[in-house]
């Protein structure tokens, strides 16, 4: 397991979003969330509103991350499992026949393309974050640099944007030339 999941910057920027999407969220939504690693953002989303959404579903393409985020994510649906779900697969091959209410994607920076992006119906809800990191190296990985907020908002397009927003992640060690980063999400209807 990568601790790194759980690290002041990874919790603060899904903490954050939890705190501004959630308002916007119907009772019995069904989410998705793309790029969910070991699926903190299904976790924190359950557990500060438990039984309120219908499903959240989680999909990573590493089949590693999977049993941990099934163990991470049953500590809070001990007897209602079906709440969240985890599976592996590549977030640019999914059925979107019975798209979901709200589309997550915390990791849109590490995505090979905005492919994805282009598959997700008009209308839907979505909550997007991505960072000014531009790091193509260990242990940034960044494939779709957003160096501004401006490059982040064009790269995803709204027909209704409902927040857009910047926050500062502090990080008191330098990280490969990274000594704290901002944070950037938009939130609205594709």
């Amino acid at each position: 397991m990568n601790f790194d999941s759980f690290s002041h910057g990874q919790v603060q920027s899904k903490i954050w979003l939890c705190e501004k999407l959630e308002p916007w969220l119907a009772e019995e939504s069904s989410i998705w969330v793309l790029g969910s690693w070991y699926n903190l953002t299904g976790f924190l989303l359950y557990a500060r509103r438990p039984y309120y959404y219908k499903q959240i579903t989680g999909y990573d393409s590493d089949p590693a991350v999977k049993p941990i985020a099934d163990s991470i994510c049953r500590a809070w649906t001990a007897f209602n499992q079906q709440r969240i779900v985890n599976h592996t697969k590549d977030c640019n091959t999914l059925d979107w026949s019975q798209a979901p209410d709200c589309v997550i994607n915390s990791s849109a920076e590490h995505f090979d393309s905005t492919e994805w992006w282009d598959h997700v119906p008009s209308g839907t809800l979505v909550c997007i974050q991505s960072s000014n990191v531009t790091v193509a190296d260990e242990p940034w990985i960044i494939k779709q640099p957003n160096p501004d907020i401006n490059t982040f908002r064009n790269r995803y397009p709204l027909e209704n944007e409902l927040f857009l927003g910047v926050t500062h992640i502090r990080m008191d060690l330098e990280v490969h030339g990274v000594r704290g980063y901002d944070r950037y999400m938009i939130i609205g209807h594709k």
